[in-house]
């Protein structure tokens, strides 16, 4: 490229992109793990002990989970609009509130599914029982390749 047509390559670009949002689909996050990490289930106590923290200034931790393997059937649609996803995966609860459009995406994929997760923890506390969850809200799924390692 000649150095004379640099600027117009930056206006041809500016001009093209002026509409692109770079930042949409992006999250900060403040831990990265794999689905089958070891110590998710105490990431998630942990954070929550703090929970009385969190305000202005002090956002909630968000946590991306990478890596999630699964069979579509384990995935369960509920409440009484069947608008909530939810799955169990290494012990840890997902669920996603209002997710009509991924549930109705989910029939583009076949059995299997590879799934990333941009979510907050939560303890759920019911029945005596304390169970470490995820609130998703964001998903990406995508088919379970053979190929994929």
């Amino acid at each position: 490229m000649r150095a004379s047509n640099i600027n117009k390559l930056i206006n041809y670009a500016n001009e093209k992109l002026v509409n692109i949002n770079f930042n949409e689909g992006c999250y900060d996050v403040d831990f990265i793990l794999n689905g089958n990490c070891s110590y998710l289930a105490n990431l998630i106590s942990e954070v929550d002990d703090g929970r009385k923290l969190w305000g202005q200034g002090n956002p909630e931790p968000m946590i991306a989970i990478e890596n999630i393997t699964l069979d579509k059937s384990n995935i369960q649609i509920i409440g009484s609009n069947k608008d909530t996803l939810k799955f169990t995966y290494n012990n840890i609860t997902y669920i996603k509130f209002k997710a009509t459009n991924i549930i109705d995406k989910l029939n583009e994929y076949g059995s299997k599914l590879n799934i990333n997760i941009v979510g907050k923890s939560n303890m759920n506390y019911w029945g005596g029982r304390a169970t470490p969850q995820i609130i998703i809200e964001a998903i990406e799924i995508k088919n379970n390749s053979v190929m994929d390692f």
